[in-house]
């Protein structure tokens, strides 16, 4: 009976740790014009690189990242926080959620 129930904890548990580890979350957030947390760089190509060492730097393991642009979205104005058009999509493991949250980054749905 022990035996079982040791086998039962260990599997579970050992299901439960995979499942974080190799889980997955989607997030988005929209660039500003010069609001983000991380370099502001002209090109999207330096935009995304930026963010990608940001994101390093802030030891946040990244499966991927991709960035939109949806004009619709863009604001025309000379504060920091106007938005540019682009939306960083980056997906990452669930054990990373609060740390991506907590920097601004919203969960897809």
């Amino acid at each position: 009976m022990k035996i079982t129930l040791l086998l039962i904890f260990f599997l579970t548990n050992n299901t439960l740790y995979k499942d974080n580890n190799r889980s997955t979350v989607s997030y988005y957030y929209h660039d500003t014009q010069c609001a983000n947390p991380w370099e502001t760089r002209y090109t999207i190509k330096e935009k995304k690189t930026q963010l990608k060492i940001f994101l390093t730097k802030q030891k946040i393991e990244w499966k991927s990242i991709r960035v939109k642009v949806d004009m619709s979205l863009a604001e025309v104005c000379e504060g920091c926080g106007c938005r540019t058009g682009l939306t960083y999509y980056v997906t990452v493991k669930k054990r990373f959620s609060k740390k991506i949250e907590n920097i601004g980054f919203k969960r897809t749905e």
